[in-house]
């Protein structure tokens, strides 16, 4: 079965692209089994891919839904930065 995966940020830059295909064993069907055959292939990665927010064929996935070959699917690892408060959202009086 060949899946193919989009990597953002320090994935991307551990797989040294943004895209790839890969290769799975015809009994891998979940997101969390193509988390772990990722993490196998580049272990450098293994930290980021475990958290990061997967998305199956452009809708956000958990780690239980199931892959079938030729789907595609995206990994968004965490990010750093910010602020610890909540955003603020103003609101404009009608004039």
């Amino acid at each position: 079965m060949q899946i193919e995966i989009l990597l953002f940020a320090t994935l991307k830059e551990a797989a040294g692209k943004s895209r790839i295909t890969l290769e799975l064993p015809e009994d891998t069907s979940t997101i969390g089994e193509v988390r772990a055959a990722f993490a196998q292939r580049f272990p450098e990665a293994k930290a980021s891919v475990e958290h990061a927010i997967a998305a199956l064929n452009e809708d956000y996935s958990e780690n239980e839904d199931v892959v079938q070959d030729g789907d595609k699917v995206a990994f968004f690892p965490p990010v750093s930065g910010g602020s610890n408060e909540p955003p603020t959202i103003a609101y404009l009086a009608d004039s």
